[in-house]
């Protein structure tokens, strides 16, 4: 197989595993259904080249979000902050007002909502799944779809947040965009190298086919003929953008950029991946000995590593989340209940709460402090 982003051949397998949930988002009702959720295997390969990772093993035929899917962020308050901030530094810079926004891939369409509320814009979303049904507004429209050429809509700004780490093939991808003049085009997805730095194993898991550092972004946006204008970083380095316009006129040939330093950054995370997962393992195999461990946030990050250390009832009984569409569902995989936080005044022993992603370390903090947790982020607790 050769690479998905510059076609190349020359590429470096680092990262296997196999047998795990095809989806983390699932909304399971029972125990029995999350243990026997379809499954697939990992094989992430570094394009030596331009440097994208990818899974060359995914299965896109797998793969249906029109299901029972939820990967609602917005419950957080701090998740909220971030979308707002980004939808102001839009519609600032660019002068996004009384304009048209489209949106690829619109989750629960609350940064259409946003995208509305700040700049008085006239917005509409595609999102294949039910997450958001319950918008009630005459200025968002969400149409309930997969975006592709048949719709032909034109837009001042087209905005692509979280989508892009789900397309195996994105050159295809956005070659099937609209093509606008003066259009903005916004894309946003996780740093790979926030993940690789962090020794963040968890990050890698089967819905996301393909990674990119800003490097590898940067290359992937050139071969597909934009006009890059910035990439930036954004919630705690977590996530990368990128704005660029459509390149008009004559293409030149792309020369594209390597990155040096992604090797190097694989090089420790393989070393660091045995030993932080087989640490982790004997930490909660001992932890769990008196006391009650609960991981805190149902995402996809907990799937990955309640599945990847094979960590199931009763080392780990219950994982909270203050999603309340996730609440009395059960993890993929590994079949813990998902449980809101109030759950944890039930629980008499000791409470050891391991938290998913540092980012909401404050406000997780604060909520626990009722129930007197010792608590424990999967990033620098070791």
């Amino acid at each position: 197989m050769n690479c998905p982003v510059c076609y190349g051949e020359n590429l470096l397998c680092f990262f296997e595993v196999n047998n795990v949930p095809i989806f983390q988002q699932f909304l399971l009702k029972s125990k029995e259904e999350a243990i026997s959720v379809k499954r697939g295997d990992i094989s992430l390969k570094l394009c030596q080249n331009c440097g994208v990772i990818f899974n060359d093993k995914f299965k896109e035929e797998l793969i249906d979000y029109k299901l029972p899917y939820d990967a609602t962020q917005t419950y957080s308050p701090s998740f909220s902050k971030y979308m707002k901030r980004i939808a102001k530094y839009l519609i600032n810079k660019y002068e996004i007002k009384h304009k048209k926004v489209l949106e690829i891939g619109s989750g629960t369409g609350e940064f259409l909502l946003y995208m509305h509320k700040f700049g008085d814009n006239l917005c509409i979303g595609f999102e294949p799944s039910e997450s958001a049904k319950n918008i009630n507004s005459p200025h968002v429209k969400i149409i309930n779809d997969y975006y592709s050429k048949k719709y032909n809509i034109s837009a001042d700004i087209i905005i692509c947040r979280h989508v892009l780490e789900h397309i195996f093939n994105p050159r295809e991808f956005l070659k099937s965009l609209p093509k606008l003049d003066k259009c903005i085009y916004f894309f946003e997805v996780p740093n790979v190298v926030w993940s690789l730095e962090n020794t963040a194993f968890y990050d890698f898991y089967y819905e996301h086919c393909i990674y990119f550092s800003p490097i590898s972004l940067s290359n992937l946006f050139k071969l597909s003929e934009f006009e890059i204008l910035k990439i930036g970083k954004g919630f705690y380095n977590q996530y990368i953008w990128i704005e660029a316009t459509w390149k008009k006129g004559k293409k030149n040939k792309v020369q594209i950029k390597q990155d040096k330093s992604i090797k190097k950054l694989i090089k420790n995370f393989q070393h660091k991946y045995e030993v932080f997962s087989q640490k982790w393992r004997k930490l909660i195999e001992n932890f769990s000995k008196s006391n009650t461990v609960v991981l805190w946030g149902a995402g996809a990050r907990a799937v990955a590593f309640l599945n990847y250390l094979k960590i199931e009832p009763p080392l780990i009984e219950y994982v909270v989340d203050i999603n309340p569409s996730k609440h009395n569902k059960f993890i993929p995989g590994t079949g813990q209940k998902i449980v809101p936080p109030e759950f944890l005044e039930k629980i008499s022993s000791n409470i050891y709460v391991i938290i998913t992603n540092p980012a909401y370390y404050n406000e997780i903090e604060k909520q626990c402090k009722p129930y007197k947790a010792k608590i424990f982020s999967l990033i620098n607790s070791l």
